[in-house]
């Protein structure tokens, strides 16, 4: 199981995500994710990507899966789209709870998260749910609060240290991320495919390039004098190739080609 771990605040999360009007991404009406992706300045790939993986969110709201899996994997995805995230392993912060029940108390469920929509959060279980799967969610004041109690060198110190071992410094470096840009930190398990560390042209159904370097070349099974070639990380989306937008013959920005089709259908 590979993890990773996305810094994205409770607030992005609803506007990234949950507040999104599904039904209408469904109808193919995109305003509010194009609105997002300008403010955010987005490239045309990672806005084409959003899209997508917001047309596969949609879907699941209507099938009323896991939420752990049908959609914080999601939104983990979009996080990625946005900033930078870390990759760690197989070192799960659920399973850390699962031996050491006290570091649920760093934890918020998503009940308390998810502002819009409940309906949603029907079936959730607050962890990592499978190979593809959202997790546990570290809030900003949590994040600021273990690594306090981290300081301290007690018990969770000495916790965290033999659950990650080595890989320490990555959790701590992406929780001392987080909290410099007042940002939660929520888990993830299937984003990176860890057969395609290297950035290869056979392999690009979705690349993203925002994953610490230094937690993926230390997690890379690659050699150190190949690791200069590791560059962009390949998802392994539970979708079909990403479909070209653009036209070949009307070379049209696809913001353009976007907020022509809300125009249309309005």
């Amino acid at each position: 199981m590979n993890c990773s771990y996305h810094p994205i605040a409770e607030k992005e999360i609803n506007e990234w995500y949950c507040n999104l009007k599904f039904q209408s991404i469904l109808d193919h009406v995109y305003y509010e994710i194009v609105k997002n992706g300008r403010r955010f300045n987005l490239g045309e790939e990672s806005l084409k990507s959003y899209v997508e993986i917001m047309k596969m969110a949609a879907k699941n709201a209507q099938s009323k899966n896991n939420f752990d899996e049908a959609h914080a994997y999601n939104i983990a995805l979009v996080q990625g789209l946005f900033r930078k995230y870390f990759y760690l392993k197989d070192f799960s912060f659920s399973k850390l709870i699962d031996k050491k029940t006290y570091f649920e108390r760093y934890t918020k469920k998503w009940q308390e998260i998810v502002k819009q929509d409940k309906e949603i959060l029907l079936n959730v279980n607050n962890k990592i749910s499978g190979e593809k799967s959202g997790g546990v969610y570290i809030p900003f004041n949590k994040v600021a609060e273990l690594l306090q109690d981290y300081a301290k060198k007690g018990s969770v110190q000495d916790d965290l240290n033999s659950f990650f071992g080595e890989h320490i410094t990555i959790f701590l470096n992406s929780l001392e991320y987080a909290k410099s840009n007042n940002l939660g930190l929520l888990e993830a398990s299937g984003i990176i495919n860890k057969d395609f560390l290297v950035s290869s042209n056979d392999v690009s159904d979705i690349v993203i390039e925002n994953c610490d370097t230094q937690s993926l070349q230390f997690g890379s099974p690659i050699k150190s004098s190949k690791q200069e070639k590791v560059r962009e990380i390949v998802l392994d989306l539970p979708i079909a190739k990403i479909p070209e937008v653009e036209s070949k013959i009307e070379k049209k920005s696809l913001w353009k080609k976007y907020l022509g089709n809300i125009l249309i259908e309005n």
